[in-house]
């Protein structure tokens, strides 16, 4: 499945029917909302989308009433699964953000650590120093780990739908 580009998303989010959307009951027809200080017509809510359930020629079949109910009330979170997805994309970002600055804090940490213990360049650690090589070890062992969960290598690392 081919990734939806947020800026795609954010382009529909402001152009589609605004609201909550809604389906009447036992109907397959998905309405806007309703919006109780507008007193023209448009207030009620208008329709958005209708999903057939009737064959729409000889050849072809249509869903029955229960999957083109189900079909409405699927269409009917559109709205709501957009500004979600958003949301989340929002946080991801932010969350990517922080955690490479994490990275670098601690690359850096590391390499004073690496310093403090090292000759020319070449760490020559005294047996008091084995805490401070072991840090340095998960420090680089943490940095390796979220760069791999920030840029997988393959599908089923980024938790896509092929993943198990």
């Amino acid at each position: 499945m081919t990734p939806i580009d947020t800026a795609e998303l954010e382009r529909l989010a402001a152009s589609i029917t605004p609201g909550e959307w809604r389906v009447e009951a036992g109907t397959t027809l998905v309405w806007g909302s309703c919006d109780a200080d507008d007193t023209s017509d448009r207030g009620m809510g208008y329709p958005v989308s209708e999903c057939r359930i009737a064959p729409i020629s000889s050849w072809a079949k249509g869903p029955d009433a229960n999957e083109g109910e189900a079909n409405a009330r699927a269409i009917a979170l559109v709205p709501a699964l957009i500004c979600e997805v958003l949301a989340r994309r929002k946080a991801e970002a932010g969350m990517r953000a922080l955690l490479l600055a994490g990275c670098d804090l601690l690359a850096f940490e590391a390499s004073a650590l690496r310093a403090s213990i090292s000759v020319n360049g070449v760490m020559c650690p005294d047996p008091e120093d084995q805490a401070t090589v072991e840090s340095i070890r998960e420090i680089e062992d943490w940095i390796a780990s979220v760069k791999a969960t920030l840029y997988p290598t393959t599908p089923e690392a980024e938790g896509g739908c092929d993943a198990e």
